[in-house]
């Protein structure tokens, strides 16, 4: 996940994607894999993907707030297209 990270951070999105798609492969029951892949995701302006990816995280976690404050942007913008 540190890889992505990175990517991340570079805001180089597309490999950032790959990184944490390749984690929950590994661990598909890792809520910050679910989360930065929403993260990249929205980065990307794909909401919706970002939102599934959030709501994948909550249903994980359920007390996630970094996720729940995304998941409501995330809503917002899409209701506001």
């Amino acid at each position: 996940m540190n890889l992505g990270n990175v990517y991340l951070a570079q805001r180089n999105f597309d490999k950032a994607v790959a990184s944490y798609l390749q984690v929950q492969e590994l661990q598909p029951d890792s809520e910050l894999a679910h989360f930065n892949l929403g993260v990249a995701y929205f980065r990307q302006g794909e909401l919706e993907k970002a939102a599934n990816e959030w709501t994948r995280a909550l249903e994980i976690k359920p007390d996630f707030p970094e996720a729940r404050e995304s998941l409501d942007i995330a809503q917002n913008r899409m209701k506001q297209r």
